[in-house]
């Protein structure tokens, strides 16, 4: 009987890729199932890990991160004729040489990450002897760029509003998935408005435009439903997406530059909504403790949910500098 082929490394890549797609399911889920497993096993776990890729966007840099090693593996290691051929030693090995060719802690980081996924590695930055990220090596959003001059705002009056106003990633206001239609926009009693938002990762939240916006936001979307907020982020996530689903209306911007720096934007939000939540805790006559890095911990763990992280020291060191 003749031996059976595997295809090349790309193709065999390619249908690992295949196999992590976890589109509409729930990354939360797995999270927990994986947890779970962990604890009856009496292991250590990991709690970003969940087995397979959920979004879309996630998948697409993953795929891209996949194919440049994998054509880097051609070339310098034409031995390896199957996925199980690359070790970890390999992985390293190619995670050096990017790092090494002047890519950003970041990209690097990006690049590690989707290795340990698509091969089911656990690399780490100190075994790989790569830098960390730092907001100190970050330049983009800091200052003005030569790029950020390129356009014109009166272009995108709207959409800067809107990304100022909401904290918005780019996909938000145009790309997207669930790029924002007036049906994402909706305020409570109060008078406080909220943009339904699914960004990166496929995760859901709810976030709270700037009170110094919310009469631009009415003049861009002039009626803006008044209903009674649900009990559960679970539950506005459902009633959020069936609205999306259900809904005839397009999508409220149809333009918007790649030019913009829309991370400075976010940054703008952030310290904004800090200060916001600092004002509403002194009206409320509560105590202001400084005891994270100088910051409210309580005040910047809301500005780190409302701009859809998990970890607070992110916000600390990328958006309140």
């Amino acid at each position: 009987m003749g031996r059976v082929k595997n295809g090349s490394i790309i193709y065999q890549i390619t249908e690992r890729l295949k196999s992590l797609q976890c589109f509409g399911q729930s990354k939360h889920q797995a999270k927990k199932e994986y947890r779970d497993q962990k604890k009856d096993n009496g292991e250590k776990w990991n709690p970003a890990f969940a087995e397979g890729i959920y979004s879309y966007k996630t998948f697409d840099a993953y795929k891209q991160t996949a194919m440049v090693m994998a054509k880097w593996i051609k070339t310098e290691h034409p031995e390896i004729k199957r996925i199980d051929g690359i070790n970890k030693n390999i992985a390293i090995q190619y995670l050096q040489m990017r790092q090494n060719e002047g890519k950003s802690a970041y990209t690097v980081s990006k690049d590690m990450s989707a290795i340990n996924k698509v091969y089911g590695m656990s690399i780490c930055k100190k075994e790989a002897g790569l830098n960390e990220r730092s907001y100190k090596n970050i330049t983009r959003s800091r200052v003005d760029r030569p790029n950020d001059k390129k356009y014109n705002p009166k272009n995108y009056t709207a959409q800067i509003i809107f990304a100022k106003a909401t904290g918005s990633r780019r996909e938000s206001v145009l790309g997207g998935q669930y790029q924002v239609k007036p049906c994402s926009v909706w305020q409570d009693a109060k008078g406080n408005i909220f943009v339904g938002l699914v960004e990166k990762g496929g995760k859901f939240r709810n976030a709270p435009v700037l009170g110094g916006y919310r009469a631009q936001i009415t003049e861009i979307i002039p009626y803006i439903p008044v209903r009674v907020p649900c009990g559960t982020i679970r539950e506005e996530e459902a009633k959020f997406k069936e609205l999306y689903k259900n809904s005839k209306e397009g999508y409220l911007f149809s333009k918007y530059t790649k030019k913009i720096d829309n991370h400075a934007f976010r940054a703008e939000y952030a310290r904004a909504r800090y200060q916001e939540l600092i004002e509403q805790k002194n009206e409320r006559g509560e105590e202001i403790l400084r005891g994270y890095r100088g910051y409210d911990q309580d005040c910047l763990g809301q500005v780190s949910k409302d701009l859809g992280h998990n970890r607070i020291s992110v916000v600390a060191e990328h958006y309140m500098r």
